[in-house]
């Protein structure tokens, strides 16, 4: 599932199965986390300050992994900032990453992409 524009784009009917399903996974990506940590991320507040957000579901239809990312300004360029982003467990491959912390890759416009570094 990809939104953008999450104050219009996300309904309360999504809105509701995230803050179902999603804490659970979150808190195994994130270990030192609670259930209650992420029922206040998935606040309405905070789901409407959020520029995209990708949740990846498995076969059953829950979410094993996301990133949540804000449009950011570093160095007067627009980019895309990955504030929260993670992966279920049970669905990495062995040695990679449980989760990402914020990262400034790139920019969100047209014309070809540049990596911009965060220092």
């Amino acid at each position: 599932m990809l939104w953008t524009g999450l104050r219009t784009q996300l309904s309360d009917a999504a809105r509701q199965y995230l803050r179902d399903t999603f804490p659970a996974v979150a808190v195994q990506a994130f270990t030192g986390t609670t259930e209650q940590y992420w029922q206040d991320w998935l606040s309405d507040d905070n789901l409407d300050r959020l520029s995209g957000l990708v949740v990846v579901l498995d076969g059953t239809g829950l979410p094993v992994a996301w990133v949540a990312s804000n449009d950011r300004r570093f160095g007067g360029r627009r980019c895309f900032y990955a504030n929260s982003a993670g992966v279920h467990p049970t669905t990495r491959e062995p040695g990679s990453p449980a989760r990402s912390g914020g990262r400034c890759c790139g920019r969100r416009s047209s014309g070809p992409p540049r990596t911009a570094s965060m220092r």
